[in-house]
């Protein structure tokens, strides 16, 4: 019995120590897109590249700077305006693909998709993509 209670002891102990070690990771789970402010600008054809340009308005619920990068997923274009559906974000005034926002700042960002074009100039709908959030490995 007394051995058996110390397993369980020890069971608890380590679920916490875990649980502690995982709330101390940094991730993007505290960044929002604020899709009511955030709009689908326009795209372009240049060559043979799409370029998609949408601003989103992002804010950070965390208490400390957070780095991400942001996909968007086209899946109503692909194989008539683009190659590929998913597309990575480039910030339009810095060129970079990471976003940095201090603890708890709100901050829009005008984003371009660069795409393969994939021979029909025609865009299937003005709606932001479907976005995702992904941190950024450091």
């Amino acid at each position: 019995m007394n051995r058996r209670f110390s397993i369980i002891l020890l069971s608890i102990l380590s679920l916490a120590l875990m649980s502690s070690c995982r709330t101390t990771v940094r991730d993007a789970s505290g960044i929002q897109i604020v899709e009511e402010q955030s709009y689908y600008c326009d795209y372009s054809v240049s060559g043979e590249e799409v370029i998609i340009k949408c601003v989103l308005y992002i804010k950070n619920t965390n208490d400390y700077f957070v780095e991400f990068g942001i996909n968007g997923n086209f899946p109503n274009d692909k194989g008539v305006l683009l190659m590929a559906s998913h597309l990575n974000g480039i910030d339009s005034s810095t060129g970079n693909s990471h976003f940095v926002l201090s603890p708890y700042e709100e901050k829009s960002f005008e984003v371009q998709f660069i795409g393969a074009f994939a021979g029909t100039n025609q865009k299937k709908d003005r709606l932001l993509p479907e976005l995702e959030i992904r941190t950024v490995d450091q």
